[in-house]
């Protein structure tokens, strides 16, 4: 049964993966017609979760929620959208849970793990590690 469904995914070119926080964060970026300044600063908050085990915790979806909050909150935008509220299916008090939690991750993480504040500290990347971002 599994090898002629494996054919039929196959045939019609399907891929299936693992969901990772970073499909959820190109989803809610889509949705949210997000400029460049949110894409790198909330890729740039994304990718220093991956530095926490405290935060395995929260599902995918939920961390690329968190940083999508949290990207537009630095950048003086509404922290959450109603496009973001209908994609995440989740309410701006929900994410907000989980912002608090990364933001209090990414103040304790240690001073030897800079590889993510190194990469987006280049011009590249926008600089966006050098913004100050407030509590949410």
């Amino acid at each position: 049964m599994l090898a002629m469904e494996r054919q039929i995914l196959q045939t019609l070119e399907y891929k299936l993966t693992i969901p990772s926080a970073h499909m959820f964060l190109a989803r809610y970026i889509e949705v949210d017609d997000a400029n460049k300044s949110i894409v790198q600063l909330a890729n740039y908050i994304l990718d220093g979760t991956l530095l926490s085990y405290k935060l395995l915790r929260y599902f995918p979806s939920k961390l690329a929620s968190a940083a999508m909050l949290i990207a537009r909150n630095a950048l003086g935008m509404h922290p959450w959208s109603c496009a973001l509220a209908n994609c995440a299916q989740c309410c701006e008090a929900d994410v907000v849970i989980v912002a608090r939690a990364v933001l209090a991750e990414k103040a304790s993480t240690s001073s030897e793990l800079t590889s993510v504040l190194k990469k987006y500290s280049r011009s590249v990347y926008g600089c966006v590690a050098n913004i100050d971002i407030p509590s949410v």
